[in-house]
């Protein structure tokens, strides 16, 4: 294998890695919203409830 060979496959294992990373951020940020809209939504029902 020669090292543009080597070089490329790296190169293509970081952005994949990196890629992964930032999909995680984006999902856990996502769910994070996501239960905090819900906790409002149920609030604003509770007082429309009273």
């Amino acid at each position: 294998m020669s090292p543009q060979d080597a070089a490329m496959q790296i190169a293509g294992w970081a952005a994949q890695r990196a890629t992964e990373a930032i999909v995680a951020r984006v999902a856990d940020r996502v769910k994070r919203g996501a239960k905090r809209r819900v906790a409002t939504v149920a609030r604003s029902c509770r007082e429309r409830l009273r």
